[in-house]
């Protein structure tokens, strides 16, 4: 019996309202959009080893305020890894953590 798949699908953030974010980064994803910046911002969704068609959800984690929520989905069935672009509004002059899972 196999309790962990080999390989491990992994879903994680690839740019970041503009910013390259390397696939093996540790740690969390960051932002701060700096006063006159455009709140209409891009995350990009990297999915590996799922090889399917995976329903996702970038979720905005603000340091004041309420979190919100994006869903999208990627397919993996034909490019591994798969990427997609989530439409997002970001807040402006604070720190929000970018999430991403499966839903």
């Amino acid at each position: 019996m196999v309790a962990i798949p080999t390989p491990v699908s992994k879903l994680t953030i690839a740019n970041a309202a503009g910013t390259a974010i390397a696939e093996n980064a540790g740690g969390p994803v960051s932002v701060i959009l700096p006063a006159g910046t455009n709140p209409s911002q891009t995350i990009q969704v990297r999915a590996r080893d799922f090889g399917s068609v995976v329903p996702i959800r970038v979720r905005l984690v603000p340091e004041s305020g309420d979190a919100t929520t994006f869903d999208a989905s990627i397919d993996n069935t034909v490019n591994n890894p798969a990427t997609t672009n989530v439409p997002v509004t970001l807040p402006i002059n604070t720190g929000v953590r970018i999430e991403v899972f499966t839903r």
